[in-house]
């Protein structure tokens, strides 16, 4: 019995410390709440104005930043593994 509690601990760890690779949507739902949730804790939010034409620029905005954050975001991600893909074809 204790066996086979350990056995799911252990692989609970493995899942919570991303030991296994993550499938892409699962990746890409991660990141996406990364980046908001370091947008809310560095005080990013959103200002109250009277206009209406005004409140939708500002919102509009602000999605069209969070985007070019998470392009960026993948991007790099996208270049890190290139560069791992090169290196083990050049090493081969």
């Amino acid at each position: 019995m204790r066996c086979v509690n350990l056995r799911k601990f252990i692989a609970r760890l493995i899942v919570v410390d991303n030991l296994l690779p993550l499938n892409k949507n699962t990746q890409a739902i991660r990141d996406a709440f990364d980046n908001r949730k370091s947008a809310l804790r560095n005080g990013t939010s959103r200002k109250q104005v009277k206009s209406v034409e005004l409140q939708k620029a500002l919102e509009r905005i602000e999605r069209l930043d969070a985007e070019n954050q998470r392009l960026k975001n993948e991007n790099e991600a996208l270049l890190s593994q290139f560069v791992r893909w090169a290196y083990n074809a050049h090493s081969k």
